[in-house]
Parts: structure tokens; sequence; C-alpha cells
């Protein structure tokens, strides 16, 4: 198996090798464990393809480009069928709810940290967010927000 990463431009997938574990005399492989290799990618306007939903880029074990392109193509697809459910049951306002620990990360702050400091992140989400005029304007986000403050004011 190979470790790849894979970045997306405009919905066009590309799956980078990392420190490839062998070397075929039938073809030239493109090492890419250079990190500049992979700078070199993001400054022509790519990024990880699982950046929108993982803090880090993960890898993903492949024996072949196309079959890491596959499989990042499927764990995309999962990821936004399952923030298009959460959306749905927003929108019904049924079974929809945060853990503590989630309800931290929307504003970026780890467990435990005293409301009085979230407050100010707080409030610049929904006005950024807020429905009737924010730069953004999402009921959504609103409600995300409000329910991640409910759950840590409890």
């Amino acid at each position: 198996m190979i470790k790849f990463y894979v970045f997306e431009k405009n919905g066009v997938l590309l799956a980078l090798s990392y420190n490839e574990p062998f070397y075929s005399p039938y073809r030239s492989p493109q090492y890419f464990d250079d990190l500049a290799q992979f700078d070199y990618v993001t400054s022509q306007g790519f990024f990880y393809y699982d950046a929108d939903f993982h803090g880090k880029p993960e890898p993903i074990f492949a024996y072949n480009a196309d079959g890491a392109l596959l499989i990042a193509a499927e764990i995309k697809s999962r990821e936004i069928n399952r923030l298009l459910s959460d959306i749905e049951q927003l929108k019904s306002n049924k079974g929809f709810s945060l853990t503590k620990s989630d309800a931290y990360q929307v504003f970026g702050y780890p467990d435990g940290t005293p409301s009085k400091e979230i407050e100010p992140v707080r409030r610049k989400l929904l006005k950024y967010f807020h429905p009737d005029n924010g730069e953004v304007k999402s009921i959504f986000m609103a409600k995300i927000i409000n329910i991640a403050w409910d759950s840590i004011k409890k």
C-alpha cells in the first residue's frame, strides 16, 4: 500500500504519493516526500480535499493513485451526506444536539473554557452569520452557534 495525500481544486482531485515504499525500474515514480512539493501544489490553488472535514490532512492508503482518488471521493461523499442530514435535522429542530466538547469546538476553544472568554467569539460569529444582516446570511449557522452556546451555558 502506498500513502497518498489528495488535493482538490474546482472539483478536480489530485493524488500525490508520499514516501512511496518501492522503486519500479519500469517507471520513474514521482516522489513527494519533500513538503515543498506539497507547498507548490497548494500555491497553485489546490487544497487538501478533506480540509473542510478534518483539522489536518489525512493520508489515504491505496495501491495506486486511482484507488486513492476513489477512496477520497467516497469519503467526501459520505461527509457531505452527513452534513446534509445535520442540516435537515436543524431545519426540523428534531434530534440535533451537540456534545459539550463539540460545542466548545464550534467556537474554537478547548473544553472547560470559561464562557466569558467565549462570549466575544460567539457575538462575532453571530454577527457574521446573522440571517437578517450578517455578511453571510445563514439561519443554519446561527442555529448551530446558538445550540452550542446553550450547551456551554448549561
